[in-house]
């Protein structure tokens, strides 16, 4: 699973930001409160705007070092005398409680400011093979608890002066001021997630991480007016994860890891959402990659054998080398690799064993389709048209020659079970970071007929 990217920023940003949910980065739905706020406008956050940005997770509370001896207030925009619905104090009082608090955490921010700001380790949460909705959801709650805690002590200090200064605005006091001290911690923010940037240019396992962190920077520069500092942050992001591509690329071709394949494509579309569409970025020449990387041979062997009446045993034995091409399949939202190609199939040998019967050279076409090929889960699909000829030319010890259909009868008696969607289709298992993605062998039969069925797909990238 891709932690998602959501930000509908303003101008630019919405520009630079814009994708589908599908595609690695671009989720979070933020469109009804990214109205235009200029800087300097007294206008605190909402609640729903700081749930957004910081979600209110089980027990949690804002932590860490704010320069002060209090304990950190809870993620809540309400400071104390904030609530005239509840609160029964007189007006002057909740005035003077949310005044002092104002002040206490203006003094706060002020000491933080003159102190380095640390660059927060990541979890490895990794790229690949999250696909599942259980996967992405589990993913996602550690990205968010991991964000929360690495904003820190940033965010619960602009929690606490926030919730001051709409404490004062409800009470229809003006605060005085120009939201100075939440642009310096926001520009700190940025200036953590430039640093965790930097500091993870190869650590592929952080990019969730990584993504979540500079989408709450971004958001909270351009909630606060600063669209420009939002659009960097976006642009350097975009930057920091284009040199993962070719790494990936190279995993795919020369260890034999299939997960890339779509892992890849997300990321390059994720890229594009982000405004870079030029070097790892330029969908259509990584795909040109993945195909030349992603090819494959299938070979199908099909051995057979019909009992006679007699006892006596015909033996038949087909083979099919089918090279395979990759292309995209299913939806945006669920990408998957799909294997296509066909072949000119052969009777390899057919063995009577009077002697009495002897068989013509036979060939057949056969389509081929490795599908749902899912590299995490270890399955795929094959799909096959067809495996037989019509008719076969039969030669006889005493007679003439005679067309039948030995095979196709073969082969309809030992698969009927399988058969969908107008071919036949096989369940089979993938093995991932092997040449030889899938090495299978598949019993069937019915009355006389008896028929093993091999199946490998080897990896044979160009």
């Amino acid at each position: 699973m891709w932690v998602s990217l959501g930000v509908t920023l303003k101008q630019r940003v919405a520009a630079r930001v814009r994708g589908s949910i599908s595609q690695l980065l671009l989720v979070c739905a933020l469109t009804g409160w990214f109205a235009g706020v200029a800087p300097g406008t007294a206008i605190a956050l909402t609640q729903d705007e700081i749930d957004t940005l910081w979600p209110q997770l089980p027990d949690d509370a804002s932590s860490g070092d704010t320069g002060t001896t209090e304990t950190a207030a809870p993620i809540t925009t309400e400071a104390p005398g904030a609530a005239p619905a509840t609160d029964g104090r007189p007006a002057a009082e909740r005035a003077t409680t949310a005044l002092i608090e104002q002040a206490n955490a203006e003094a706060a921010i002020r000491a933080l400011l003159k102190t380095p700001s640390d660059v927060p380790m990541p979890p490895a949460l990794g790229v690949s093979c999250e696909d599942d909705a259980v996967t992405q959801m589990l993913t996602g709650e550690l990205v968010a608890a991991w964000v929360r805690a690495a904003s820190e002590p940033e965010a619960g200090l602009l929690i606490r002066l926030n919730a001051a200064r709409r404490s004062l605005q409800l009470l229809g006091l003006d605060d005085g001021t120009t939201y100075d001290l939440e642009t310096r911690l926001a520009d700190r923010l940025g200036a953590k997630a430039r640093a965790l940037m930097q500091a993870n240019q190869k650590n592929r396992d952080a990019i969730p991480a990584v993504i979540g962190f500079v989408r709450k920077a971004a958001q909270l520069s351009d909630l606060l007016g600063n669209t420009p500092t939002a659009v960097g942050l976006v642009d350097v992001l975009g930057a920091w994860l284009d040199p993962f591509v070719p790494d990936m690329l190279r995993e795919l071709k020369s260890a034999h890891d299939y997960t890339m394949a779509t892992t890849v494509v997300r990321l390059v579309r994720g890229l594009n959402s982000l405004g870079v569409e030029t070097g790892s970025a330029n969908l259509e020449s990584v795909l040109a990659r993945i195909a030349a990387a992603m090819h494959f041979q299938l070979t199908v062997d099909y051995q057979f054998t019909l009992t006679g009446e007699n006892g006596h045993v015909e033996s038949y034995h087909l083979r099919a080398d089918i090279p395979l091409a990759f292309e995209i399949g299913g939806s945006e939202r669920e990408t998957r690799a799909m294997l296509v190609g066909e072949a000119t199939g052969h009777y390899i040998s057919y063995t009577d064993p009077d002697g009495d019967l002897g068989m013509l050279p036979a060939s057949f076409q056969v389509g081929a389709k490795v599908e749902n090929f899912d590299a995490c889960a270890g399955t795929a699909t094959l799909f096959l048209d067809r495996f037989y000829a019509d008719a076969e030319t039969y030669t006889f010890r005493n007679g003439d020659p005679a067309m039948l259909s030995g095979g196709m009868y073969g082969w309809l008696a030992a698969w009927e079970e399988y058969r969908a969607n107008g071919g036949y289709v096989f369940d089979l298992e993938v093995t991932n970071k092997s040449a030889v993605a899938i090495d299978a062998t598949l019993s069937g039969g019915q009355g006389a007929f008896v028929g093993v069925l091999k199946v490998t797909l080897e990896h044979q990238p160009k």
